[in-house]
């Protein structure tokens, strides 16, 4: 079974990195990528994560709010 993981930068070259480097994975895991909270919020709707991983530097006020949420829409590990 495959780990869903979603990445959420608002940077889009950053998520292109990550998908290159990440691409040799994806026997083993389902990569989603979302570049503002929005369209996270969007994937989230759709399907449950094992780990959300979003950029946080200068945004360590919503961190706190964002774990909370995620803990309501079946993600099992946040990492900021």
């Amino acid at each position: 079974m495959k780990r869903h993981i979603l990445f959420v930068d608002d940077e889009a070259k950053i998520l292109e990195a990550l998908k290159r480097m990440l691409r040799t994975m994806h026997n083993e895991w389902e990569l989603h990528f979302a570049t503002d909270g929005i369209a996270a919020l969007e994937i989230l709707a759709r399907e449950s994560m094992d780990l959300a991983y979003f950029d946080s530097v200068g945004k360590a006020d919503r961190l706190s709010d964002w774990r909370a949420w995620c803990m309501d829409v079946s993600v099992k590990e946040t990492v900021a």
